[in-house]
């Protein structure tokens, strides 16, 4: 596989997508073993442009990396655990591409790509998974008024104005 660097920056890799995946639905490319081989980093913060990162939280990406393998946003799943992950996540590389190899992703291809993993993953029950208090952390709302959360997926319309209105003063 050939990487080309783009600009003078040696931190910034640009890795042309294969012609196949360009067609593909974002959660099939998720599903891709050629994504995962093609990342650099064995720790991998993804986002969508369907929330933010808070910089007023008193968590940082740090709080996250040290005990947890799989960390996305609360969810109701497997009792919490793990999270969702179809638009903020913490996951380490290999364990996305042990999962690819061990399981088909065929015949769950309509299948979010986090609840494939992290159906996998719990159920291999090597990697570790955070649990629901850290899901929360890592994207939840809570009764705090006071503390932002690490990130903010979505629009929140479960909130009252109110408490919309609150959380984005933080």
């Amino acid at each position: 596989m050939e990487r080309l660097r783009k600009g003078n920056h040696p931190r910034i890799i640009w890795t042309p997508m294969p012609e196949e995946l360009t067609k593909k639905k974002p959660k099939e490319v998720m599903k891709s073993k050629w994504l995962w081989e093609s990342v650099a980093a064995e720790n991998v913060l993804f986002f969508t442009g369907n929330g933010v990162f808070c910089s007023n939280s008193p968590k940082r990406i740090e709080d996250f990396l040290d005990g947890n393998d799989y960390v996305g946003v609360p969810w109701g799943n497997h009792g919490g655990t793990g999270g969702d992950a179809t638009s903020h996540s913490l996951r380490k590389r290999s364990d996305m591409i042990r999962i690819l190899e061990k399981f088909d992703p065929e015949p769950e291809m309509d299948a979010q790509d986090s609840h494939y993993f992290a159906k996998h993953l719990i159920q291999e029950g090597t990697a570790k998974m955070a649990n629901k208090t850290t899901t929360v952390l890592f994207g939840g709302i809570t009764d705090d008024l006071e503390t932002a959360p690490f990130v903010v997926a979505g629009t929140q319309d479960r909130l009252t104005f109110e408490r919309r209105e609150a959380l984005l003063m933080v």
